[in-house]
């Protein structure tokens, strides 16, 4: 579930249904599927580093970031980010994702 809300305009429900932006989804579903570059700030979400990820972020996805770190959790195909909790999954393995999707 996405919103075209901005900063101003974000709920508590929409944080708690776990919305994103529709751009971060669409952005991010062509990663998956194309390995189309997301950009620096979902890169360093991709790759596990959400330290670099809140300081790319620009003031509405710091707010969504939690939701965005969520639906990479649970839509984001084996290889195509670094999972901490997985032997096999290594950043260099997300990066060469890009090469091995075109």
């Amino acid at each position: 579930m996405t919103t075209e809300r901005g900063p101003d305009k974000i709920t508590r429900e929409d944080i708690v249904k776990g919305v994103i932006p529709d751009m971060v989804e669409d952005v991010l579903d062509k990663w998956f599927d194309h390995g189309i570059n997301p950009g620096d700030f979902l890169m360093a979400v991709l790759e596990g580093d959400l330290f670099k990820a809140s300081q790319r972020a620009d003031a509405t996805n710091k707010m969504y970031l939690a939701n965005i770190a969520r639906y990479v959790w649970w839509n984001a195909p084996k290889g195509s980010w670094y999972d901490s909790g997985d032997a096999a999954s290594t950043k260099e393995a997300v990066a060469q994702w890009k090469g091995d999707q075109r």
